[in-house]
């Protein structure tokens, strides 16, 4: 039981840290002058292709490892 709750507890911190970093990203003087270009350049609908085509290969990265993990989890 002691050991899901220490799981439990490091996930709500990761998920703390994930999110205080999200909000202050946006902070950042690089991604300011990020969106002001390509606010100023009208280049909103590329900008979203790309950070979607960011996204999806990020997820799918992410789909893969986690069914490498449960195959080696199940292997033990």
């Amino acid at each position: 039981m002691t050991d899901k709750v220490v799981a439990v507890e490091e996930v709500v911190d990761e998920q703390v840290e994930i999110t205080r970093a999200l909000r202050n990203f946006r902070n950042i003087p690089e991604i300011e002058q990020f969106y002001r270009f390509v606010y100023d350049n009208n280049l909103r609908r590329e900008t979203k292709m790309v950070f979607e085509a960011i996204t999806s290969a990020i997820t799918s990265q992410k789909k893969v490892n986690k069914k490498k993990a449960q195959a080696q989890s199940k292997k033990k």
